[in-house]
């Protein structure tokens, strides 16, 4: 009954009573249709995207790439690291992708794990 996307981040965090997500679903359907009420949402509601932040985007774009590097990871080194010691390709192939990996590590831990653990106001 609720757009997410809409919701302000204040109400995200641990202490945030139950009642006010509540109230934003029993709501009468607001003029962005944040909340949907009994009545659903409003015609054509969902058919539109909710802009993101730019920095929340490019994290995302970020993230999701490390996620997938991680599925592929455990099954790409073996056969790379054995390679390396028989082909010249085979090293250049895991020096990019270890460095491939590494600088999204690094984005990752330099960037924006600082600034959305301050942002939301985690330790």
């Amino acid at each position: 009954k609720l757009n997410l996307g809409t919701l302000p981040d204040d109400l995200y965090f641990d202490d945030v009573p139950v009642e006010k997500w509540l109230a934003l679903a029993e709501q009468s359907p607001s003029v962005d249709g944040a909340a949907a009420g009994c009545v659903g949402f409003p015609p054509n509601s969902l058919n539109q995207l909710v802009p993101l932040e730019p920095m929340v985007e490019i994290e995302r774009i970020i993230g999701i790439s490390m996620y997938m590097l991680g599925n592929v990871l455990p099954f790409a080194l073996p056969p790379l690291i054995v390679g390396a010691f028989y082909s010249v390709v085979a090293r250049y192939a895991l020096f990019a992708l270890l460095f491939y990996a590494g600088s999204f590590m690094t984005v990752h831990a330099v960037f924006f794990q600082p600034y959305f653990l301050k942002r939301y106001k985690r330790t």
